[in-house]
């Protein structure tokens, strides 16, 4: 039976402890989710927090202009 998505909160919590280098399955069972809901939470994290997604917002800066 499926549980309830996480909640922001708990994401917080999973990816501070993530952060501080715990183990998924230990993150996991802190918080009373599965592994893979852990995984999967710091998969999207990582994604969403890669320089290579941040390029973009970097070229849409004003370049310095010397003139």
């Amino acid at each position: 039976m499926a549980q309830n998505p996480l909640t922001e909160k708990e994401k917080r919590k999973i990816i501070s402890l993530h952060i501080e280098g715990i183990p998924y399955h230990i993150i996991a069972k802190q918080i009373g989710r599965s592994t893979k809901a852990v995984e999967t939470t710091v998969r999207t994290y990582k994604t969403d927090s890669s320089p290579a997604f941040k390029f973009m917002q970097y070229l849409r800066k004003p370049w310095p202009y010397y003139g």
